[in-house]
């Protein structure tokens, strides 16, 4: 159990030993008191209690304990109140869900009870009758057994739900409220009945005396209508309805077919100016009707309306949903646009209950009805360990990749540097090339490879004495070095190998002098260049013809 569930549970038992300790073991003038109240020994109103407790030398009534879990606690019984107020505290409880002591005087109460007065509760001031020769429906009615506080005019009917708790005892006198002491209440208050006199007395001290003995409140409950999920619609639209009949009085009609379009019209009785809106439904309407309704008593019972409606027939009572959960509906003004005849709606009438018991059954909008589907469940992501077999299998084919491309990388290097220095060992073997020079500097002629074919097959050297430049014809490019580029990476290295021995073989194939022969010409004029450190020696395609064969 968590620190908060342990400290619940300790409060509980407080509370019902404080509840035996206050009924038996103290005299108090009568009143509600709270724990801290009690406990400081001051009323609301700051007031001086006096609090007696009984003598007595029995130990066990003089000390009290609580054991819950591995917690236990002894205490005096004066010490109770104040351990009740700290447990509130520590646990949260709002004020109005804190303890209530109800002291009763003893011989004159036929009833008391507590009931919490709410803001949603000041809607029933507006729905009580001013007819005075009906004096008992200009009053609020609080239903103990049921719980609901009841306002009515005969015409429309209002009944919220309320927290009515601590009842003892009974009568047959009717409970009732004045509107304009209703307004005055608030939180819990403590409500006692003797001898047909009730008297309302909240937190703050003021208490509200009435006497009812002379009135006798209808049976509420005997007009409450049946209802069922047949003959429920539910308009979208509810703030343009009542937007449309604010300040209108009279009559208006709701009337639709079998859809999900609502008409409702107006005509004012004094100018017979007509106007009217049509509004839609959330559902599909299963019938068609037509109600007429007094636009005052709509909108006194509409104010927390939600857009639902529960109609039965143009004769009977039809329920309009409360955003609050509150029991509200009225009598229609007339039978129906059609005429003045009555006419039962078209519905499904079998599994039809009374409001009182729909409300408890249904908490939910009951609008259509539940399929029995499975929601998918939404769970986080889990990540699960990968097992030591599947890092092996990752590592060895990771291995085999590395291995199959060093391979690769191998086979390619070795072709270009046997080709390569196969070509070197050529270009070594002629007296042309200055070693020297061909060390600091390596330079290539940037010819296509079908020009060197050209060059070699159709104008062979046939003999070149040392330290001679060979010409080149005029239309040849100019030379370039070569600059390597930086290596990115090291796994860039195999081919950036490869590149070098390839420009190698490039830059080899240009000078490959093959076996010497006697007559060596070009039908192109140009100088052949090898740069270097050294002194740059040339000469022109005549002078070479004119060298000693060897």
């Amino acid at each position: 159990m968590s620190d908060k569930e342990i400290n619940i549970a300790i409060l509980q038992e407080l509370k019902d030993i404080a509840n035996e300790i206050f009924t038996n073991e103290i005299n108090i003038v009568p009143g509600t008191y709270t724990a801290a109240e009690l406990a400081k020994e001051k009323s609301a109103k700051g007031d001086v209690l006096e609090i007696k407790y009984i003598p007595t030398n029995n130990e066990s009534i003089l000390t009290r304990s609580v054991c819950v879990g591995s917690f236990k606690c002894e205490f005096e019984r004066r010490n109770i109140f104040n351990l009740i107020w700290k447990f509130e505290q520590l646990t949260g409880v709002k004020q109005k869900d804190k303890t209530r002591f109800v002291r009763i005087e003893t011989g004159k109460a036929d009833l008391s009870f507590s009931v919490e007065i709410t803001k949603e509760m000041q809607s029933l001031c507006k729905c009580v009758d001013n007819d005075k020769s009906r004096p008992v429906m200009s009053y609020v009615f609080i239903d103990y057994k049921k719980g609901y506080l009841i306002a009515s005019n005969g015409k429309h009917l209002q009944a919220c739900k309320a927290n009515i708790s601590n009842v003892e005892g009974q009568t047959e006198t009717s409970v009732l409220i004045n509107p304009k002491d209703l307004k005055q209440l608030s939180g819990v208050c403590s409500v006692t009945v003797s001898g047909g006199k009730v008297t309302i007395s909240d937190e703050n001290g003021c208490a509200y005396c009435l006497e009812c003995s002379v009135f006798i409140y209808p049976r509420w409950t005997s007009v409450v209508p049946k209802v069922s999920k047949k003959n429920y619609i539910k308009i979208n639209e509810s703030k343009e309805v009542l937007s449309f009949l604010k300040k209108k009085e009279g009559n208006f009609f709701m009337y639709a077919e079998k859809g999900y379009k609502v008409t409702i019209d107006y005509t004012d009785s004094s100018s017979g100016a007509f106007s009217k809106i049509e509004v839609f439904t959330k559902n599909e309407i299963p019938f068609a009707f037509s109600v007429m309704f007094d636009s005052k008593s709509f909108q006194t019972v509409a104010q927390k309306w939600d857009g639902g409606i529960f109609l039965n027939a143009n004769y009977k009572a039809v329920v309009l949903t409360d955003k609050n959960k509150s029991l509200c509906f009225t009598m229609p003004a007339g039978t129906g646009k059609e005429g003045f005849f009555k006419m039962d709606f078209d519905f499904d009438r079998s599994n039809m209950v009374s409001l009182l018991e729909y409300g408890e059954k249904a908490d939910a909008e009951p609008t259509t009805p539940k399929e029995n589907h499975i929601a998918p469940v939404q769970s986080e992501s889990i990540n699960l360990p990968v097992v030591a077999s599947e890092y092996k299998c990752n590592i060895f084919c990771l291995y085999c990749l590395l291995s199959l491309v060093c391979k690769l990388c191998k086979a390619i290097i070795y072709n270009e540097a046997k080709e390569a220095l196969k070509r070197f060992k050529i270009l070594l073997s002629s007296p042309v090339v200055n070693i020297e020079d061909f060390a600091n500097e390596v330079l290539i002629i940037d010819l296509k490879p079908d020009e060197i074919e050209e060059i070699k097959e159709n104008h062979p050297i046939t003999d070149i004495s040392p330290g001679v430049t060979l010409p080149v014809p005029a239309n040849v490019p100019a030379v370039s070095s070569i600059r390597p580029a930086p290596v990115p990476s090291v796994f860039f290295f195999p081919v950036v190998l490869r590149l070098v021995f390839r420009l190698l073989a490039i830059s080899m194939s240009h000078y490959t002098l093959m076996a010497p022969a006697k007559y060596t010409g070009c039908s192109r004029r140009g100088l052949i260049h090898i740069r270097g450190d050294t002194c740059r020696t040339t000469i022109s395609t005549e002078q070479l013809f004119k060298l000693p064969i060897q």
